[in-house]
Order: C-alpha cells, then sequence, then structure tokens
C-alpha cells in the first residue's frame, strides 16, 4: 500500500505484555498531526498495533479488510 510503513505487531509485545508508553513511542517517532491506518494481512494483528497507538493518544484506525481486502482491488494503488 503506497506511503505505508511497516513495524511489527510483535515490536509492541514483550513477555505477553504491551512494552512500555516510552518503547512503543519510540517506535513511531513522528505521529504528531499525522493519522496512522494500521493494516496487516486479514486485521487480526493490526489490532495489537492499533490498540498500542490509540493508548499513546495517536489518531489510528484499523483497516479491517486489510491487504486481504486492498489486493483484490484493481482500482486501488500498489508498491512493490
Amino acid at each position: 500500500i503506497p506511503g505505508s510503513l511497516q513495524v511489527a505487531w510483535t515490536d509492541m509485545i514483550v513477555d505477553g505484555a504491551f512494552r512500555s508508553r516510552e518503547e512503543i513511542a519510540a517506535l513511531y517517532p513522528s505521529l504528531e498531526g499525522r493519522r496512522v491506518i494500521t493494516y496487516c494481512q486479514t486485521g487480526s494483528r493490526a489490532s495489537v498495533t492499533w490498540v498500542a497507538l490509540i493508548a499513546l493518544g495517536a489518531d489510528a484506525v484499523l483497516y479491517d479488510g486489510s491487504w486481504a481486502e486492498w489486493s483484490t482491488r484493481e482500482d486501488l494503488p500498489r508498491e512493490p
């Protein structure tokens, strides 16, 4: 998806719990004033990222259709 960046949902978790706010914020150094749309293959893993971003106070939304939906639409752009 054009303009997307990859941050693995597993980077938010340590020993089965969310990392500290400071550690998660360090993964997203330039959130201010930006809307973040989380997605993955089917939307389930992206929900972990969405919860973490909401906890940081970010303007975040979950694209629940994720790549499974995007990839089937010929009218939507793609990047290699």
